[in-house]
């Protein structure tokens, strides 16, 4: 399920508009206040996609109020680099294992 956060909240509509002062504290529980109402309306989803760029330092607070995993671009972009530079693992030989 797509998540936005609201720009009309005064504290994340600052930061989004860029006037007025940062203030981390007070986007943080905008945000989350905002997600833990879309999931209220929103019953039966099972993780929230972050629509915005400003809101992944705000992902950890919106899963630990939820308790969903949550999905932004940081995510993604990790996820795709992932796909594209596996992981190299040891290769197994004869008479060689893992547990040494």
């Amino acid at each position: 399920m797509l998540f936005r956060a609201r720009k009309n909240q005064t504290s994340y509509g600052e930061a989004i508009e860029e006037t007025g002062e940062l203030d981390s504290d007070k986007i943080r529980a905008e945000i989350v206040e905002s997600a833990k109402e879309f999931v209220r309306g929103h019953q039966g989803i099972c993780s929230i996609l972050s629509e915005c760029s400003m809101m992944p330092p705000y992902s950890t607070a919106i899963q630990a109020a939820t308790n969903l995993p949550v999905y932004d671009f940081v995510a993604m972009i990790n996820h795709t680099h992932s796909a594209i530079k596996a992981k190299q693992y040891p290769t197994l030989s004869k008479g060689n294992s893992l547990n040494g």
